[in-house]
């Protein structure tokens, strides 16, 4: 095995087809090295690597996966990864890293707070340096560039959790005249894995930049705020607050009113937009009001759905599936990044209610100075939400449109509320 291990790090010796190499001491090498990181790594520059990996005999090389990284000095990194071993050709996933903060978006599935890594079982690993050599391979051009060469080439043992194994690696560096890295590739041999080759191609570009992509929350407006200090819990414990009133609700019939309203200012006066009252009944009807603006009334029983606007009669209409009726608790979806606040006691016209609130930020809002959804619970006495306010800047209003929005809906529980056919 460790002649096949020689006999390709020959190879790769003899089809660099350098007739000026030769062999230096390792202070060289590596001072030649820190002066090219130094140089390539004090502005912005990008990273496009290609992985490809063959079996130990009959190596034909096969795709592994590409990588394109952008990094600006500071502290900020956007990484791209591309699986081009099943067939890909655009990014499945996209971290970006600012300071201590990591973000990731994958596959297209919007952005998201990376977790931090969970602590794995440790390993017992060691690696012996069995060789180590280092040569100038002198110069060369590549599309026209004045490159100087060198390069590294060492065979080690590994030894991981009880099993040894040998492995050649040769690693290829090309420096540009201007003294920044322009080429690396990376040729490695394990005795029991078989062969990997990485080409690294370093680009260096000034418009690089790398921001934040989810806003930082920003402070609720003083209008919104409630008495006393709100205590931070998990999404855990507001889950547990929603399915305790899920559970006391289980199957009642209840009312719900609801209100939007919009202003200029979030401190301002709302403005009534648009109401309605709905009554719903397990499984699959409602009745539905509206109060201002529109006075369309709708009654859904099952399949079929009854509607009239004003001074017309019903019409009957028939769906492909019923629409099941949900709980008020029952559907709530944060990003990550949301925050959760519980307010033990706040008063609403006089009865004291538990609060919760939720800070996270709308999926269609730019602006940091405005990016927060606010969005508000009270509980009853047995924990049964009774009513819910959303408020939040709309960046799509159209120009001269009033921009904040607040919806409030308030729940009645009854089991004697019923639904049924308006004709038939």
């Amino acid at each position: 095995m460790r002649g096949v291990l020689a006999f390709s790090l020959s190879i790769l010796f003899s089809l660099t087809g350098f007739s000026q190499a030769r062999t230096i001491e390792e202070a060289k090498y590596t001072e030649a090295l820190k002066r090219a990181g130094e140089v390539t790594y004090s502005k912005p520059y990008r990273v496009k690597q290609n992985t490809e990996q063959c079996a130990l005999e009959n190596c034909v090389w096969g795709p592994l996966y590409r990588s394109i990284k952008e990094i600006v000095p500071g502290g900020a990194m956007r990484s791209s990864f591309i699986d081009t071993q099943r067939g890909e050709n655009e990014p499945s996933s996209v971290w970006i890293f600012i300071g201590n903060k990591r973000y990731v978006n994958r596959r297209n599935s919007g952005w998201q707070i990376e977790p931090d890594a969970k602590s794995s079982k440790p390993v017992d690993q060691q690696t012996e340096l069995l060789s180590a050599e280092y040569r100038d391979l002198g110069p060369s051009q590549i599309a026209g560039k004045k490159l100087a060469v060198f390069q590294k080439a060492i065979r080690a043992r590994l030894n991981f959790n009880g099993t040894s194994n040998d492995s050649n690696q040769t690693i290829t560096t090309w420096i540009d005249d201007g003294g920044r890295l322009f080429k690396q590739e990376f040729l490695t041999t394990n005795s029991a894995h078989g062969s990997t080759r990485i080409e690294m191609l370093y680009e260096h570009d000034a418009s690089i930049v790398i921001e934040e992509p989810i806003m930082p929350m920003i402070d609720p407006p003083v209008a919104f705020n409630p008495v006393g200090q709100g205590k931070q819990i998990t999404r855990g414990e507001f889950w547990d607050h929603m399915r305790s009133s899920q559970a006391a609700t289980k199957d009642k019939s209840f009312r719900t009113k609801v209100t939007n309203q919009h202003s200029d200012i979030p401190d301002g006066r709302w403005e009534l937009y648009s109401s309605w009252v709905c009554d719903y009944v397990f499984p699959d009807r409602s009745h539905m009001v509206y109060t201002h603006r529109s006075r369309r009334e709708i009654v859904r029983i099952g399949k079929t759905v009854y509607s009239r606007e004003p001074d017309t009669g019903w019409a009957r209409t028939d769906e492909e599936r019923p629409r099941l009726v949900s709980a008020p608790a029952g559907i709530f979806g944060y990003p990550p990044e949301s925050q959760f606040l519980l307010f033990e006691s706040d008063n609403v016209d006089g009865v004291p209610l538990a609060l919760i609130r939720i800070i996270s930020k709308p999926k269609f809002v730019k602006d940091k100075n405005t990016g927060s959804q606010i969005t508000n619970y009270w509980l009853d006495e047995n924990g049964v939400l009774v009513r819910k306010e959303s408020i939040y800047f709309n960046e799509s209003s159209a120009s001269g449109s009033p921009k904040w929005q607040r919806q409030i809906e308030t729940y009645e529980y009854n089991s004697d509320i019923r639904v049924e056919p308006p004709i038939h």
